[in-house]
């Protein structure tokens, strides 16, 4: 029988069963070449396991995580930016996302940049990204960020 089985953290990234958890990481390894993976970074992960009754075997792995994308934050008040940022963070622990991605306009940065340095933020430098492009028959289609 095939299923798919949740591999969980506690809140310090053990896993909750070790076992099954090494299996998968060993797994992985086989698979990818890839040593010592940490899935506990990842939002969700589903472990595809193959059993017999009596013995399971890892023969497949997915994980999903969910980011958020705010694309418009931005005030004049460091107050402001304060308020917001705690309720976006509490909005997006509640949703159990791995990623929150803010745009910040880099006029306005002196406001939130102690905000940003507490969280440890990083730059994500997502509009210097070229999106979409393909060739087709030597001419490129598609789109480029702004």
């Amino acid at each position: 029988m095939v299923g798919l089985v949740p591999i969980t953290f506690d809140e310090k990234g053990n896993p909750n069963d070790p076992k099954l958890c090494a299996a998968l990481v060993g797994y992985y390894e086989t698979e990818t070449g890839v040593k010592d993976a940490d899935f506990s970074k990842v939002g969700k992960v589903l472990a595809c396991v193959e059993t017999d009754g009596e013995s399971m075997r890892v023969i497949g792995i997915c994980a999903a995580s969910t980011v958020v994308d705010i694309p418009l934050f931005h005030s004049s008040s460091p107050k402001a930016y304060a308020v917001m940022f705690r309720r976006l963070h509490d909005w997006a622990e509640d949703l159990g996302v791995s990623c929150v991605l803010v745009h910040v306009d880099p006029k306005n940065y002196r406001h939130i940049k102690s905000i940003l340095e507490r969280v440890e933020a990083r730059p994500a430098h997502r509009w210097r990204a070229k999106v979409g492009f393909l060739k087709e028959n030597g001419n490129v289609r598609g789109r480029q960020s702004p």
